[in-house]
């Protein structure tokens, strides 16, 4: 029974967890302009996680940058097998995963807010 039970909050909990490539979709659907001067860094940080590189600027303001990487699976070769039976039937071979990393990167200023933003591929 204990063994039944952890196995079900174990799928309770994977099923909250968000994977990179999730939370890279939010941020480009996300309206940045709207979030400028009033998105906190310590929004950001809640929303996506500890950032990558962290630099505090002698006048207060902080940039904090955040490393995401897409993944997209492509189709593979597809050939034709032919059984014994003398059915031929198509088999995909070798799909690709293709990694393409992004990088967030987020100004705030003195105030703690968000003054300047950028999405840029790697």
């Amino acid at each position: 029974m204990i063994a039944i039970m952890g196995l079900l909050l174990l799928i309770v909990l994977s099923g909250c967890a968000t994977t990179p490539s999730e939370k890279l979709a939010t941020v480009e659907d996300r309206n940045w302009k709207e979030d400028v001067g009033r998105l906190s860094y310590a929004e950001a940080a809640a929303e996506y996680g500890t950032p990558t590189e962290l630099k505090e600027l002698s006048d207060g303001s902080k940039v904090a940058r955040w490393n995401f990487i897409r993944e997209e699976k492509r189709r593979g070769l597809t050939v034709f097998n032919t059984t014994n039976l003398g059915d031929v039937r198509p088999m995909e071979v070798a799909p690709e995963i293709v990694r393409q990393p992004y990088r967030l990167e987020l100004k705030f200023g003195p105030d703690g807010l968000l003054k300047d933003h950028r999405l840029t591929r790697q």
